[in-house]
């Protein structure tokens, strides 16, 4: 959405808001590569053999 013009190079989205987890995602365009960043807080943890 950046590389088309819908998004400007830098911005903050709200994400699980319905769920009562207000999380915020933040997105920026250093010109070459797109960078996502936030907080996380780790739900479970394990292995999976595919």
């Amino acid at each position: 959405m950046i590389r088309t013009g819908k998004a400007p190079d830098h911005y903050v989205a709200a994400q699980g808001t319905r769920l009562g987890r207000s999380g915020e995602i933040v997105v920026d365009f250093d010109g070459e590569h797109v960078w996502i960043g936030g907080e996380s807080t780790i739900c479970f943890k394990g292995t999976a053999t595919v």
